[in-house]
């Protein structure tokens, strides 16, 4: 008979291992890739203060690296941030987006893999 069938007994899932399972943060990055909207010369007249911008951005252990593309028509920012909307909001203020020279675009990945060493730049 159906009802009179003991069905075997499964063990509970383990609290402890459930909430570990939660509490594993993978560290997000952002890459940030500007694309240049006026001609290389008016780009040209605020790559000092760009730069003195993303100098601020290295003290404060927010770039871990950053470049022009090649062939010159935007670059690329690696960044850590604690959202999209906050690498975003930061890249407001650089001054090639005050100036309407450069617009960027942020792309949010989970560091899954890395070289040796670079563990250092997903500490918080």
């Amino acid at each position: 008979m159906l009802g009179d069938m003991i069905e075997p007994e499964t063990p509970e899932p383990k609290l402890f291992t459930y909430l570990c399972y939660l509490c594993i943060k993978i560290p997000v990055m952002f890459a940030v890739h500007s694309v240049y909207r006026k001609p290389i010369e008016e780009v040209d007249q605020y790559l000092p203060a760009h730069r003195a911008f993303l100098q601020n951005l290295y003290k404060k252990g927010v770039t871990i690296c950053s470049g022009p593309q090649v062939p010159r028509n935007g670059g690329f920012i690696l960044m850590r941030a604690a959202s999209k909307t906050e690498a975003m909001e930061i890249m407001k203020n650089d001054p090639y987006v005050i100036n309407g020279v450069a617009e960027y675009s942020v792309i949010e990945f989970e560091v899954r893999s890395f070289a040796e060493g670079f563990e250092k730049f997903l500490a918080e």
